[in-house]
């Protein structure tokens, strides 16, 4: 396994990148030519303990060869030029991390209070927008101009390098590295760089130039596109590094599930892919239809094939096209324009589960098991997945055709009455808990 982390300043990388190496045993790797994130803190791992090679290729190389290995980068993985060629990997995990942006400059404040005067909430956003929603660019020129804003923004009461002693053990930097990088960082202890940045390319997407010629330039992601591309998000409000670590280990980081899913939690995001293609104006539900971990059908929910779809009015009951009707012994939901002007109601959305026969939409499930069909041996032996438990009628007719398991995860208004049913048929029926 091979894991970065990335996130904004103050909101607690250094605690990440430590809790891998102290409760999981993480080696700590890096490149040559750049530091570690947060080389001067004294929880970050010593320079000698992180092994350190001279390109990228060559990192992922090594984590290639040693992938069952548990390795951790230990440089600010942003500043990496090919971030997808580690996403293609099946043992890479990355980890985005957050906090509440006054939350973020308050630990900035209380981790170096001499330059509290200096780094005002205002100055903190203005460099903390631009260093999570500016694309990142390897221009030179443009890395002076965003260098010389930074500093400018924290002024000239901050220091350029503040050592140890002037900052009471916590280092805050903020460095024109214009010929370099074009980049401004100011670094304090715990996990917090505040970067004022234009870094070069990172997490680079390809984009082709007209004509399909298979010239392809490359527009580089913010900090905050790269965060939303993570395996795992994780959120630190805590108040301290402690409660922080403390949830961490609840995680379980190093769990084989963060690079490959579960059975169950591959089929039930299928479901959750298939109701993206639902028409019901009610609900978004999906299924699929499995034999010996293999999949026979999907199915989502809508109106039957050549009839108008429902989210183009193709259902009544879904539509709150069905009225009231005023006399005594009359249906009590009917079409509407069925009755006469003065004997109608307002139209109303039925609750759920309720008026079901007037429903045209046919159910996630009852598309799966249809979509078996005999020329795929039928639903005999099989476990039937759905984003949505079932509801009675779906329940009698996973029953007749001979499921052996129903695994669904979000609840319905008549679980428990789908629960006898199953209970009675002998047919499992468990509800997926997605792993934490």
């Amino acid at each position: 396994m091979l894991v970065a982390v990335t996130g904004p300043a103050g909101s607690g990388r250094a605690t990440i990148r430590r809790h891998l190496r102290k409760q999981h045993a993480f080696q700590s790797v890096g490149l040559e030519q750049q530091p570690a994130c947060l080389a001067e803190d004294s929880n970050e791992a010593p320079k000698d303990e992180v092994r350190r090679f001279t390109s990228e290729g060559a990192l992922l190389d090594y984590a290639t060869a040693h992938w069952s290995s548990r390795l951790l980068i230990d440089d600010d993985f942003s500043k990496y030029a090919d971030i997808d060629a580690f996403r293609k990997r099946p043992f890479f995990l990355l980890v985005s991390v957050s906090a509440p942006v006054l939350v973020r400059w308050q630990r900035i404040q209380h981790a170096a209070p001499c330059t509290a005067a200096a780094l005002s909430l205002e100055k903190f956003l203005e460099i903390d927008d631009y260093a999570l929603f500016s694309p990142l660019s390897a221009d030179a020129e443009t890395g002076v101009a965003a260098s010389a804003a930074a500093a400018a923004a924290v002024g000239a009461a901050t220091p350029i390098n503040m050592s140890r002693e002037e900052s009471s053990g916590v280092i805050a930097t903020l460095t024109n590295m214009a010929v370099a990088v074009g980049a401004a960082t100011l670094s304090k202890g715990d996990g917090a760089t505040l970067q004022g940045t234009s870094i070069p390319s990172q997490g680079e997407s390809t984009l082709k130039e007209g004509g399909g010629n298979g010239v392809s330039t490359r527009r580089p992601l913010s900090l905050y596109e790269l965060m939303q591309t993570a395996d795992l998000r994780i959120l630190n409000d805590f108040r301290t590094s402690a409660l922080f670590a403390a949830y961490l280990s609840t995680l379980d980081l190093s769990a084989t599930h963060r690079l490959r899913p579960s059975w169950d939690t591959y089929f039930v995001s299928l479901c959750t892919l298939a109701s993206l293609r639902s028409n019901c104006m009610k609900r978004r539900v999906g299924a699929v239809l499995v034999r010996n971990n293999r999949v026979l059908s999907t199915g989502y929910n809508g109106t039957p094939r050549g009839l108008r779809n429902c989210n183009e009015g193709g259902c009544a009951r879904c539509n709150g096209r069905l009225v009231q009707s005023k006399k005594p012994g009359a249906a009590t939901l009917q079409q509407e324009g069925a009755m006469e002007e003065e004997e109608q109601e307002q139209p109303q959305v039925p609750k759920s589960g309720v008026s079901l026969d007037e429903c045209l939409c046919l159910h996630a499930e009852e598309n799966a098991l249809l979509e078996c069909g005999r020329e795929k041996g039928g639903a005999e032996g099989t476990v039937l997945y759905c984003n949505t438990c079932p509801c009675l009628r779906c329940a009698v007719k996973i029953v007749q055709t001979g499921v052996k398991e129903v695994v669904y995860q979000l609840a319905y208004s008549m679980d428990d009455r789908s629960r006898e049913i199953f209970d009675e048929a002998g047919v499992r029926f468990r509800k997926y808990v997605p792993p934490i």
